[in-house]
């Protein structure tokens, strides 16, 4: 059965039999256990030692644990991890070439700073945060165009301009105005139905990673409280709403009103406070470990591919983090840097934790995402952004709203899609999240028969690959050597020079389809692999 760029069955399509075999072939496996991958893999100095907080604690772990972390990855894939955790796109091969000729010892530290000062990185980060604001325009939130541009628009301002998370979460829980000239009441219009315990619910979830069945119907009750006042009214412009606090609702506006906070201390809302402000300042507290611990765990979560405390957001007093020391580390440093999101990443980044190999050490029980890196498939937005960054060739994006009309430029990318119902077949079907309920496993990563066939046999890719001017100029061998432009195409794909074995199965295949062919062939082979479209 065939997979078409529509995800639908076409029996009638031929299956590209020789194109399988090539891919056995030339599919390259980064868990392999030869001297010459370790070369590629990892650092020929192992260098287990480190005085980076974060390693001295998780070391101390593991060794109570009996397990040995894994050496540190070569600059070849630290440098393919980073560009894509952090930029979101693979490396060129110019950005290669120059790091991995630097012989700086800092080298590693300062590649982190650049990624992360460049705007990508805030695009990146913007993505992610709109994800877990459910940011979309149509059903069932129904934010509309204009708001979720104003929207993305302040929360790319808050990422760029370096706001803290504690501000930008007092903005979003105590803003009141138009969707569309105050962008942060948009948190409030998110969510359906629209009732105080389902705004508390969305609080708690968001900024707490409290999940629904984690508290009891009291303890919503009296959350609930808190979100009682906030009102809304339609204006005489097309789809606008304004959002704002209405004290009327709690009745009598001359005495107080007593509210509980989660952790179950009561405090007395004055008369004429809006209960929203009363909540946001315990929320973002710096004493009070909710906020930092929910957000350290989702960035933690991202760039290692496994929750320091299990569910991401689910945190409850019966789910225990991994290393409780760990966690209060991080957040002591979240705190202590102010809550900037830049800093905590680039805290993180700059371990060795971070900068482990994929590979477990030898004859040593692992622990993902802390004795050695986590092997995941990419985001689909990142996946796709790397096939159209490789061909040269930008997708076709469309959305589902049609009024006013919506134009996406074509070199825009994925990744600044910030709009849930802007999407296409491709994005669908590697389980980009319909933003419904803003919970992190509302992303599906997990990858499935119809992706592989769909990579293998999709007409569109394939049009891609063979129309491809860049793909085209690449596999020029006219005056090159053949050695030099199958470097260059690992290099473009993989973001490393082949291995010996791969140089031999390549050699022999030219041999039999000629040189044209045989770099094609290729070509498309690493698009299919588990390395390309993996993180590791």
């Amino acid at each position: 059965m065939i997979i078409n760029d529509q995800g639908t069955a076409n029996l009638l399509q031929p299956l590209l039999c020789l194109r399988f075999v090539i891919a056995f072939v030339f599919l390259s496996h980064f868990t392999g256990n030869t001297k010459e991958s370790q070369s590629i893999y990892e650092r020929n100095e192992i260098e287990n030692s480190s005085s980076h907080l974060l390693d001295i604690i998780i070391e101390s772990e593991l060794i109570s644990r009996n397990c040995q972390p894994a050496p540190l990855c070569s600059d070849y894939v630290f440098l393919r991890r980073a560009y894509l955790d952090l930029n979101a796109r693979a490396p060129s091969i110019s950005e290669i070439s120059e790091f991995t000729q630097k012989s700086s010892a800092h080298k590693r530290e300062n590649i982190i700073q650049e990624l992360i000062r460049r705007p990508r990185f805030e695009h990146y980060q913007v993505l992610k945060l709109c994800d877990l604001l459910r940011v979309k325009s149509e059903f069932p939130i129904k934010l509309w165009p204009n708001a979720v541009q104003a929207y993305e628009r302040w929360l790319y301002d808050a990422i760029h301009l370096g706001l803290s998370w504690q501000e930008m979460v007092r903005q979003l829980l105590t803003s009141s105005g138009s969707n569309f000239r105050q962008p942060a009441v948009n948190f409030y219009r998110a969510l359906s139905p629209r009732t105080p315990k389902s705004w508390a619910q969305a609080v708690a979830l968001s900024f707490m990673g409290v999940r629904p069945e984690s508290f009891t119907e009291k303890q919503w009750d009296n959350m609930a409280v808190f979100f009682s006042t906030i009102k809304s009214k339609s204006t005489l412009e097309w789809k606008e709403e304004i959002i704002y606090h209405d004290r009327d609702v709690l009745g009598d506006k001359s005495s107080p009103t007593q509210a509980y906070f989660p952790d179950g201390s009561s405090v007395m809302i004055p008369a004429d406070a809006d209960p929203r402000v009363i909540f946001a300042e315990w929320l973002t507290a710096d004493e009070n470990p909710w906020l930092a611990r929910a957000f350290v765990n989702r960035i933690w979560t991202s760039l290692l591919g496994s929750p320091i405390i299990p569910g991401v957001d689910d945190l409850r007093e019966d789910n225990p983090p991994f290393s409780q020391e760990l966690m209060d580390i991080l957040c002591q440093q979240f705190v202590t840097n102010k809550t900037n999101i830049k800093k905590l990443i680039h805290f993180i980044c700059t371990s060795h934790t971070y900068q482990r190999s994929s590979r477990p050490a030898a004859g040593s029980p692992s622990f993902p995402g802390f004795s050695h890196y986590t092997v995941r498939r990419l985001e689909a937005e990142v996946l796709i952004d790397c096939v159209s960054q490789l061909t040269g060739m930008p997708q076709g994006y469309t959305s589902q709203v049609p009024e006013p009309f919506t134009y996406i430029p074509a070199n825009l990318g994925a990744v600044r899609l910030n709009d849930g119902t802007i999407t296409n077949p491709f994005l669908e079907l590697f389980g980009r999240p319909p933003r419904d309920t803003g919970r992190y496993d509302e992303r599906d990563n997990e990858p499935s028969k119809k992706q592989a066939l769909f990579m293998l046999n999709s007409t569109k890719l394939n049009t891609a690959l063979t129309k491809s001017k860049r793909l085209k100029k690449l596999i020029a061998t006219k005056g090159k050597k053949d050695k030099q432009t199958l470097n260059k195409i690992y290099l473009s794909i993989l973001s490393r020079p082949p291995l010996g074995n791969e140089i031999e199965n390549y050699n022999s295949y030219r041999k039999k389809q000629g040189n044209k062919y045989a770099l094609q062939d290729i070509v498309w082979a690493l698009i299919n692999s588990t390395e390309f479209s993996y993180k590791h």
